[in-house]
């Protein structure tokens, strides 16, 4: 999960091939999903959940 490893909106925008305001929209309805007060609340509720960690955390090696 790019914004549990500390992405910001543009580098999960070029991640995902999508633009900035898209994933802006996207996290402001997560944050009002999980009644999450900021960015810091959502990666702390994901981690508990057991998302963001390991082999998700690597950043690509580019041999894909």
């Amino acid at each position: 999960m790019a914004l549990a490893a500390g992405r910001n909106n543009g580098q999960i925008a070029q991640q995902l091939f999508l633009s900035p305001k898209t994933i802006r929209n996207n996290i402001t309805s997560i944050l009002a999903k999980l009644q999450a007060t900021d960015r810091a609340d959502v990666i702390i509720r994901a981690r508990d959940a057991g998302l963001g960690r390991g082999d998700q955390e690597r950043p690509p090696t580019g041999d894909r």
